[in-house]
This record gives C-alpha cells, structure tokens and sequence, in this order.
C-alpha cells in the first residue's frame, strides 16, 4: 500500500519515519513540491494523510475526494469550516477521519476533565483556567487541542460563559476562562488545567514526550479508515 504525506514539518516526518519503517511506500509533498490531481493518480496511493496547515487542507481536499483518496487529517486550524468539510466529503461519498490530537492518552485526559468540571460545579469558589505550552515552531495559536479542552470546561462548567486565549492587560470577567498559549523551546506539548480557591489547587496535567505519542495515534487511525467509510472523529472509534 502506498500512502500520501501533505506537509514535511516535523509531523509530517515523523509520520513518514514511522511509515518508512513499517517498509510502507511513502510519497511527500509540500509547498515546494504541491499536491495535484495528476500527482495523485501517478503515485496510486490509497490514503492521505494531510500534516499540512488548515488553509492548505481546505484547498487540497476536493483533490483527494476527487481521486477517491481516504483521508486522515492532522492539520489544524480548519474547523471553522467543519460543516462544510462533513458535507464535502458526504456527498462525494468520501472517507474522512480527524481528530484535534491523534494521543490516545489526550482522549482520556478529556474525559477526565469532563468529570471533574462536574465535579467542581458544585464548588463555585474554585476557580478554573488553562495553560498550553508547545514548542516554538508552532504555526497556530491556540491549538486545535487547546480549544477542544476549553469548549468541554465551557460545556460542563456552570461558572464559566466565554473564553479568552489573549494576555491579559486587566482584571478579566469571573465567568470568562483564560486559557494562556505559550510558545518556546523544542519539542514541548503541554496542556495544564487548574482547580484553584484561597486553600488548595488540583492539576491535571498532560504531557506529551515526543511525537511518537500522537504519530501511533495517526497510525491506527490509517488502519481504521483503509478497512472503513465515511466521516469520522478518530475519538469516537477507540
């Protein structure tokens, strides 16, 4: 089987050195080298896997629904336009798997801080508030996995209304979450949550080592879509 990599960031190597040890035909593009039709139809590869960035996903997807490509998408920054892309692919009866991060530890992580906002709602003198740290080359701010955690606080958390990602230059609303982006070093993937009043503080935390974590993630997610069809969220079939 042959499978198509868009995007040579760090993802998208990391991806490829893992599919180049499973001994699987690999062809790379990116901006330098952009994806085609033609391109498309001469590597015969049977899936997609989209490492790129949300613009260039929405612009390169009718490419691959047009050559029947599976697609498993790992660019971010694209949601806004979901309902677009769930239509697109439905009625071109293409097969489409995403997810906001690929770790299967960040899917439990997020089901453990849905209880625990639960949890908290009956303790309004906690408060709760965010912190992302990636590392320095990353493109979009916050991340695609930043906002999933903050719409399931915003979801399950009584107190809070709106979200604000920005620094703040004043004293911020009680209902508003912040959740502050960092960005620095090399290879950071962090994600803390904080519980906090005048006496105590819980914190759940998520840290990804390396790559390896998320690149398994894509891996399965590859073996789900070549055996399936349709539209999925990649958190729902584990």
């Amino acid at each position: 089987m042959s499978i198509s990599i868009i995007g040579t960031g760090k993802m998208g190597q990391a991806v490829a050195s893992a599919l180049l040890e499973s001994q699987t035909e690999i062809n790379q593009f990116n901006s330098s080298n952009p994806v085609t039709a033609q391109l498309l139809q001469e590597t015969n590869s049977k899936i997609v896997v989209d490492c790129s960035i949300g613009s260039a996903f929405l612009e390169n997807l009718p490419l691959y629904l047009e050559n029947k490509q599976k697609v498993v998408v790992v660019a971010s920054n694209w949601y806004d336009d979901f309902d677009k892309v769930k239509a697109q692919v439905e009625s071109q009866n293409g097969d489409l798997i995403f997810a906001k991060n690929f770790s299967i530890t960040l899917q439990i992580y997020q089901k453990l801080l849905k209880e625990a906002c639960k949890s908290f709602a009956n303790y309004p003198e906690f408060d709760v508030f965010g912190l992302e740290w990636h590392h320095r080359a990353k493109k979009d701010s916050p991340s695609s996995t930043t906002q999933a955690l903050a719409e399931t606080i915003i979801e399950n958390s009584p107190s809070k209304s709106n979200i604000s990602y920005e620094n703040p230059h004043t004293q911020i609303a009680k209902d508003t979450l912040h959740f502050a982006c960092l960005r620095g070093g090399e290879d950071n993937i962090i994600h803390n949550i904080y519980f906090d009043n005048e006496n105590e503080t819980i914190e759940l935390k998520h840290s990804i080592k390396n790559r390896k974590a998320i690149v398994l993630g894509i891996l399965n997610a590859i073996k789900y879509i070549e055996t399936h069809q349709g539209f999925y969220a990649w958190e729902d079939t584990i």
